[in-house]
């Protein structure tokens, strides 16, 4: 049975000042047992009047894949329910939940290598479907390190899926062991077969042992019609796109900045995409994604780690959720958009905390931010008002 702990931190650490801070933070445990290869994913359901809040992960024990969800209908989110998503060794789960019906979604490696996709519809009557789960590209090395991004059509209705992750080893010294795989099937709900799904390798040469990234712009800033694969290479962060109503890939692919880590793709702010790098010292922000770009310093420096997650909140300011390893703690970075500087405040959970850490904003304006509790074997979260 899952235990629901609570602690209300009266204030916050302010490390820069030259934002507003969030006041304060309440901090649960999602799941009081050893979990890794934590992902989240949040959305507003306007069908269902409802918001979803998800976390996928490994179970540290069994090495099943298992997701925790709560709900919000009525000001107040419920207590955390735990299902199995994958009785097997499940490796690298990604997720995203689709705002159109409220669909989630899951991408990860199983246990002979396959990339899979689980997905499972929100359902509040009776016959509701059960959990799916589809191979979406076979190979006893694929699907390390996926990533997934759903894309909408002009109604706002879901229309396709697209993930990217590293086929081979990605550590290995031969120049042509590793990949990156782009899987995508253009006509759902027509998604339920290995046939239905499409998987090529993206024009980018070998990547790094780091995390892959993928989004869309389409039906968002600009409307591009665009799915952007992102991957750290050895020269830096390098993207290529894949035309939606192509389909084809670009010619070539854009070098975004010479920093390499794990990368995190978060949400729209004026000028599109964002991404944050995490490079195992320190943490990045890049916006924009056309090549011109700077990569911001978001940690000090020497005070990151290697997990980021990215968003941008209702009050224009840029978000980046991170863990410091010096510190064994969570630190969340906000710039305003038209601003210069960042700001800095740590969470002050007791232990060793941060690694895999996600950040998302509510219809409350509360940050939600998921991260591991190294030291007690735990998923914790801190809402932020």
């Amino acid at each position: 049975m899952n235990h629901f702990i609570r602690i209300t931190l009266a204030s916050i650490i302010l490390l820069a000042a030259t934002s507003p801070a969030r006041a304060s933070f309440t901090v649960d445990t999602i799941v009081n047992s050893d979990a890794t290869q934590i992902a989240s994913a949040y959305v507003y359901v306007p069908t269902f009047g409802l918001e979803l809040h998800r976390v996928v992960y490994r179970d540290g024990d069994t090495h099943e894949l298992k997701m925790a969800s709560s709900i919000k209908t009525t000001g107040a989110w419920s207590a955390w329910h735990i299902s199995t998503i994958a009785p097997e060794t499940a490796h690298t789960p990604a997720i995203e939940i689709s705002k159109d019906d409220g669909t989630t979604f899951i991408a990860y490696q199983d246990g002979d290598g396959d990339l899979m996709l689980a997905y499972l519809a929100i359902c509040l009557g009776n016959n509701c479907p059960g959990l799916q789960q589809v191979p979406i590209d076979q190979g006893t090395t694929r699907g390390q390190y996926p990533s997934l991004t759903l894309v909408y059509n002009d109604n706002g209705e879901l229309d396709q899926i697209h993930t990217a992750a590293i086929e081979g080893d990605p550590g290995a010294i031969q120049p042509n062991s590793a990949r990156v795989r782009h899987s995508y099937c253009d006509s759902w709900p027509n998604c339920e077969s290995n046939n239905d799904w499409t998987s090529a390798d993206a024009p980018m040469g070998k990547p790094g042992p780091y995390k892959t990234a993928i989004g869309n712009d389409h039906s968002g800033i600009n409307g591009s019609p665009l799915v952007r694969i992102l991957a750290t290479m050895g020269d830096g962060v390098r993207m290529t796109t894949w035309s939606i109503y192509g389909p084809s890939y670009s010619n070539s692919t854009t070098l975004l900045t010479t920093r390499r880590g794990h990368l995190s793709y978060g949400g729209f702010n004026t000028t599109g995409r964002q991404l944050s790098i995490a490079t195992g010292t320190d943490v990045y922000f890049l916006s924009g994604l056309n090549g011109s770009g700077t990569a911001e310093l978001v940690s000090a420096s020497g005070q990151g780690g290697a997990f980021s997650d990215v968003t941008f909140d209702s009050n224009d300011f840029h978000v980046v959720a991170f863990n410091r390893d010096t510190n064994d703690d969570v630190i969340i970075g906000r710039r305003h958009l038209s601003g210069s500087s960042w700001s800095r405040i740590s969470i002050p959970d007791a232990g060793s905390v941060g690694r895999y850490v996600t950040v998302h904003e509510d219809q409350d304006r509360d940050l939600l931010i998921v991260y591991r509790d190294g030291t007690n074997d735990r998923i914790r979260i801190a809402r932020g008002d």
